[in-house]
């Protein structure tokens, strides 16, 4: 379900926390990760596959009406 927010204060102070993230200076031991602005398209498979396995079928289903 969506949501639309309303924008009072403590919405605003919290966009401005996301924003000032942008600002603080880099961290080797709190590294910035950023997952929606690649430009990178995943062509070939980066590890092998693990193939499904077949799933074991109940030997007796009951249904029980009370």
């Amino acid at each position: 379900m969506w949501c639309i927010p309303t924008f009072d204060a403590d919405y605003v102070a919290h966009m401005e926390e996301i924003l000032d993230l942008y600002f603080k200076p880099e961290d080797p031991l709190q590294p910035v990760v950023n997952l929606d602005e690649a430009m990178k398209q995943q062509i070939t498979d980066t590890h092998d596959s693990i193939l499904a396995s077949p799933v074991k079928q109940q030997s007796k289903i009951m249904n029980i009406d009370v």
